[in-house]
């Protein structure tokens, strides 16, 4: 251990301590004796106490002179300095090496003092204690590794430096300590061959040393590797709200959340948590969180209607309350308005053409709250149409002339169609009226199945290939494809069918492989046709249960709720992929109202725009520009950005396991405040306060 001062120039006071000695010679005085027979006694007593009385004066005289001194000593700040390696006598140049990771912004056990600005205090005390030949060097680790200062002698630029380690504050993301190992090895190759040696003042997590071994630069041989942990001994003990997932059900959304528990101690404990949304609290709740275990707790919620919104998880906040709370995005429920037109109405209700249909739709079924109209051909006006999103003509024979040009607009600027055959469709007049409206002409009306007995074709055929990519069928790619293999079709309409490209295609076909339902563009918009019916005239898909999620799915498609892309979920310092309108040429990326970045053509890849300069945790807008102007179309409204999850687990470092991972590197591995310097002030100033008390004794004695 090494004793130094933080203020050496108070020593100087020192001697002030001298003062009690002065005081006591000057006031020493032999008086002149005159003879006195009265006090000849007294004398001869005084003879008898002298040696107590002496004692007494030179323990008074050593109690004030030590009083003087000790307060002295106090002022000018003492610091007993570790050792850390028995060859540091002679010239050492040192890196130091401060973790500025997310897991640094834990605060210690009773106090409010983060890890991060213990390291700083702990890194001024190591540049107080420069001794002259000795040079040291700063960096700062976390994504990147930042030489703050080269090597040098100057505490004033050390300082200086350290200054702006604390001004820029603690990061966000993740430390590679071994990168930060190579980073500081390679500023101590290019030194004068002298005594090498790299200090890291960190949490000592073992997430930051990863598993590779560093690489130093050629010619160097492996430095001395101390390891300072700044968390002293204190206990394990962190949650973490590791993911939440939002997954629409009909009129309600449930938000389901993930807990991670990191902790020493055995005992579980109940966590409670809550779900904001626009910053006022939705619903509440309790998890039991078990060391070292995954906890989760789902909560339900009214899907709120209208626009999309960020909503918020919290839970109690712990000793690194950073990855206590997790936003996310709740797309709310917003009305797509559509006009149904019944060809084939009946009043008997189960066999009415849209029976079936209204009932898939219905609002209390449909997470997208769809509201309809249902009209008859005879009253298709294109007025009809003003407010929908997506039109179904369901075996439908004719419209008026008006309704079929209002029709045609209504898709070409984007709206969805809907087409399902049945008994009211004419071929050759189909063709005729609807044109470019159908995806391929119309060619007849089969009958499908095996041939009965009788002459029937009851039994009909099932679905053969479906394209379980696209979005409307993409639902029954797992335990839904073997449901849909019941369904069974007695009659359907050929098709002309052509090359297929991106504007015409099919996506279902029966087992003879006849097109089922096939999908053409129209301008912007986009058309669906069933080749069936869409109740149970032709087929009996309208009883089976993958009926109801289909046209969900299909409606949906139609009026482009599908094409509302999520916002990406990045974690701290990761990239993220944003897609980008055809005519845009740039893109704004802003947090909390400013611009953070503005990205341009150079950085589009594969047809998106890529950002990686998210360094903090939370929401980024972002705006589509085209020739320095906002577009207001969309694609995806932002992003989100979360701490990084290995940063939730403060377990340390195994130091044999680092050894073995740092070769031939020698380590030293200081922890708790073992490594710190140490001011002895404190304990001076209450020896002090013990000699005054012991002063007070000895004068009243």
């Amino acid at each position: 251990m090494e004793l130094t001062f933080s203020q050496p120039g108070l020593l100087w006071g020192l001697l002030a301590s001298a003062l009690p000695l002065l005081i006591h010679l000057i006031n020493r005085h032999r008086a002149r004796r005159r003879p006195f027979a009265a006090v000849d006694f007294l004398l001869r007593v005084q003879r008898r106490s002298a040696r107590r009385i002496l004692l007494k004066q030179i323990l008074l005289l050593v109690i004030r002179t030590l009083l003087i001194a000790l307060i002295v000593l106090a002022a000018a700040g003492p610091l007993l300095i570790p050792v850390l390696a028995a060859g540091d006598r002679g010239p050492t140049t040192s890196a130091l090496v401060i973790d500025r990771s997310l897991s640094m912004r834990a605060t210690r056990e009773r106090s409010s003092t983060d890890l991060f600005g213990e390291a700083v205090e702990r890194a001024r005390q190591k540049v107080g204690a420069l001794v002259p030949g000795d040079r040291i060097c700063l960096l700062a680790a976390e994504r990147e590794q930042e030489v703050i200062s080269p090597c040098t002698e100057s505490q004033a630029l050390l300082f200086e430096g350290l200054d702006a380690i604390e001004a820029s504050g603690c990061g966000w993301g993740r430390s590679d300590l071994v990168a930060g190992i190579e980073r500081a090895a390679a500023l101590l190759a290019e030194e004068p061959d002298r005594a090498r040696k790299i200090v890291i003042l960190s949490d000592g997590a073992a997430h930051a040393f990863g598993t590779r071994a560093p690489v130093y630069p050629a010619g160097l041989s492996p430095p001395e590797i101390v390891l300072e942990s700044v968390r002293a001994e204190d206990p394990i003990d962190n949650h973490a709200v590791s993911q939440v997932e939002v997954r629409p059900a009909g009129r309600y959304v449930e938000i389901s959340a993930r807990f991670v528990h990191f902790a020493s101690q055995p005992s579980s404990r109940d966590l409670s948590a809550e779900v904001l949304l626009e910053g006022k609290s939705a619903a509440r709740g309790f998890v039991q969180l078990s060391p070292g275990a995954v906890a989760r707790k789902v909560f339900t919620l009214e899907s709120p209607i209208g626009a999309e919104q960020l909503g918020e998880l919290r839970s109690e906040t712990d000793r690194l309350a950073e990855d206590d709370h997790r936003l996310f995005w709740l797309a709310g429920r917003r009305f797509v308005q559509a006009l149904l037109v019944n060809g084939d109405m009946r009043p008997v209700l189960h066999q009415d053409e849209l029976f079936y249909l209204e009932h898939a739709l219905a609002p209390d079924r449909v997470g997208a709250a769809i509201r309809f109209t249902t009209i008859t051909p005879d009253h298709f006006k294109p007025e009809s149409l003003q407010g929908a999103r997506v039109a179904v003509m369901a075996n439908v024979r004719e419209v008026s002339p008006q309704a079929l040009e209002s029709l045609r607009g209504f898709v070409s600027a984007g709206g969805g169609l809907l087409l399902s055959a049945g008994s009211q469709v004419d071929v050759d007049r189909s063709n005729r009226i609807l044109g470019e409206l159908l995806p391929w002409q119309l060619r007849d009306v089969v009958e499908l199945g095996p041939l009965e007995d009788d002459g029937s074709r009851r039994k009909g055929i099932g679905f053969g290939a479906v394209q379980l990519d696209h979005p409307v069928l993409s639902l029954f790619s797992g335990a839904e494809r073997k449901a849909l293999s019941t369904v069974r079709t007695r009659r359907a309409v050929v098709l002309e069918t052509g090359q297929e490209n991106d504007r015409r295609r099919v996506l279902m076909r029966y087992a003879n492989g006849m097109p089922a339902l096939v999908e053409g563009r129209l301008g912007a918009g986009r058309v669906l046709l069933f080749t069936s019916t869409l109740d149970r005239d032709w087929t009996n898909w309208p009883a089976r249960a993958t009926f109801l999620p289909f046209l969900q799915q299909a409606v949906s498609y139609l009026s482009g709720r599908l094409d509302d892309l999520p916002p990406p979920e990045i974690e701290v310092g990761a990239g993220v992929c944003l897609p980008r309108l055809d005519e845009a040429d740039g893109m704004r990326v802003l947090s909390g109202g400013s611009v953070e970045a503005e990205l341009g053509i150079g950085d589009i890849q594969a047809g998106a725009f890529v950002y990686t300069g998210a360094s903090r945790p939370g929401w980024y807008a972002v705006q589509q520009m085209a020739g320095g102007k906002s577009l207001s179309g969309r694609t995806v409204p932002g992003f989100i950005v979360h701490p990084p999850a290995a940063e939730s687990d403060l377990r340390p470092v195994d130091p044999e396991a680092l050894q073995r991972q740092l070769g031939r590197s020698r380590l030293i591995v200081v922890a708790g405040g073992d490594g710190a310097a140490r001011s002895l002030s404190g304990r001076l100033l209450l020896l002090a306060l013990a000699l005054v008390l012991f002063e007070a004794v000895l004068i009243r004695r």
